[in-house]
């Protein structure tokens, strides 16, 4: 199966994270962040997606683990562990190109973490590593880099403007959650807040590692005009929840403290954390994402029996291979004016305009001017 890798690398990084939590926090804090990412909506999609989500999630978590773990350690073959981590990163970058941000990060915190703690004989070890990546990405990425800047840099699946990302993101973040999203994700918010400050005081690594390969993307895409997808930050992924979970205990000890007759509250809203992960993925699992099925159902109750029903653009895949290849395809706009006859009428199923549009404009014109009611 297709999605059968993204699935595997989704498993793998739940007892990868767990060892990366159990490095930086307490046992009851990985457990329950263990949980909610096994729980998260986000985590099980991108994991039953036929992309490289998950594998950059995976290595986000692996690396980060290795990292953690050479630099808390001299000496003990630490040249294996630098292996580990430049594995990871080539493989991370392989399966999804915004892992190089991460790479960034990790090279950053490092030289940081170095210098500070005054070792600097293993900073060159550091160096010849990034650098090494830095080679490999580039040869591996050379071939078809200016495909992909050409891609992206046309894409309009994403959006420019700062503010409609941002709304983009909070519906996301609290899909599920209906009327209660917004309070959920300010609760988040000051919780977050709260973890970060724990975090800061006891290992600025982790939060670092949240804010470092966001903030290189943001100037990332900024500089070469590209457009924003939120899943495109998806590496913040096991750090914010690092995070949250630590909030979460630290607002639940406070409230413990202050009504000393209730014992165990501390626990209460990490529970909550993990049962609005599980309401979010199965409401979220109740619809469809891309509903071609239903989308071909309605156009056939609509159409006559000898109308034409055609499917254009990155939605004829799905359709040619797995719906309905009985269907038409027209892959250009005389193809499809050919269809055209007194005696029927045509329809035409599409989807993803911006990519229609830069294949074949006129097509996509000719669409929205003669073929939409």
């Amino acid at each position: 199966s297709v999605r059968l890798p993204a699935m595997l690398f989704g498993v793998a990084t739940i007892p990868v994270f767990y060892r990366l939590a159990s490095l930086v926090t307490k046992q009851r804090e990985t457990i329950f962040s263990t949980l909610v990412l096994t729980v998260s909506y986000h985590h099980v999609w991108f994991s039953q997606n036929a992309r490289g989500y998950s594998a950059m999630i995976f290595f986000t978590v692996a690396s980060t683990l290795l990292l953690l773990q050479w630099l808390r350690q001299s000496g003990s073959r630490p040249g294996i562990i630098v292996l580990g981590v430049m594995i990871c990163c080539c493989l991370g970058i392989l399966s999804l190109l915004n892992y190089a941000f991460v790479v960034a990060a990790q090279c950053v915190v490092a030289f940081w973490f170095l210098l500070v703690t005054k070792d600097r004989q293993r900073i060159r070890h550091i160096f010849y590593a990034g650098l090494v990546v830095l080679l490999l990405s580039m040869l591996s990425f050379t071939s078809v880099l200016p495909e992909m800047l050409d891609y992206f840099g046309g894409s309009d699946g994403g959006v420019k403007d700062l503010g409609r990302f941002f709304s983009m993101l909070i519906t996301g973040l609290g899909s599920g959650l209906s009327a209660m999203a917004i309070p959920a994700i300010l609760a988040a918010v000051v919780v977050a807040l709260m973890g970060c400050a724990s975090y800061w005081r006891g290992n600025k690594l982790i939060v670092l590692l949240l804010f470092l390969p966001a903030a290189f993307n943001v100037l990332a895409l900024i500089f070469l005009g590209f457009s924003w997808f939120p899943r495109s930050f998806l590496y913040v992924l096991p750090f914010g929840i690092l995070i949250v979970v630590r909030g979460c205990f630290i607002a639940g000890s406070a409230v413990s403290e202050r009504l000393k007759r209730f014992s165990g509250l501390e626990y209460l809203l990490p529970v909550l954390l993990l049962i609005a992960s599980v309401v979010m993925l199965s409401h979220n699992y109740r619809y469809p994402k891309q509903d071609s099925s239903g989308s071909l159902a309605y156009t056939r109750s609509m159409a006559a029996p000898d109308d034409v029903i055609a499917v254009v653009g990155y939605l004829g895949y799905s359709f040619k291979y797995y719906f309905a290849p009985e269907l038409v395809f027209p892959t250009d706009l005389e193809q499809l004016e050919d269809l055209r006859g007194p005696d029927h009428e045509v329809w035409v199923l599409y989807s993803y305009s911006g990519f229609l549009n830069r294949q074949r404009p006129d097509l996509l014109n000719t669409i929205k001017t003669v073929y939409t009611k």
